[in-house]
């Protein structure tokens, strides 16, 4: 990774409601939260069934309206990205009485 190289970090969450308050740290740098996508499908998650140990193409998920996926997008500011080991840490703040955690289903990063 070349220094000043721009990147954004993208979360996919399930069980995430819109009062859920998520912040994000990449190496100790709270990230700013510029996209919600509470609409987002992706054929290679499969919550709330449980995960197969490997996704071929044969493996995809058919019937994805029931899916209940929210994409959260973040800048990343130049700088805050290091060579080596990088530490996020992800915090979910709800409101009300939920049965249910909210759920890391992925995280990408994504480089320019």
């Amino acid at each position: 990774m070349k220094p000043g190289t721009q990147a954004r970090l993208r979360l996919v969450l399930f069980e995430h409601v819109a009062t859920d308050e998520v912040a994000v740290l990449l190496n100790g740098v709270t990230l700013k939260k510029d996209l919600v996508d509470p609409k987002w499908k992706d054929a290679r998650i499969f919550s709330p069934a449980p995960q197969p140990e490997t996704v071929t193409p044969g493996w995809l998920v058919k019937d994805l309206k029931d899916q209940k996926l929210t994409r959260l997008g973040f800048s990343v500011p130049v700088g805050v990205l290091k060579r080596g080991e990088n530490a996020i840490a992800i915090a979910v703040d709800r409101k009300g009485p939920f049965k249910k955690a909210v759920k890391v289903e992925k995280v990408e990063l994504h480089l320019k």
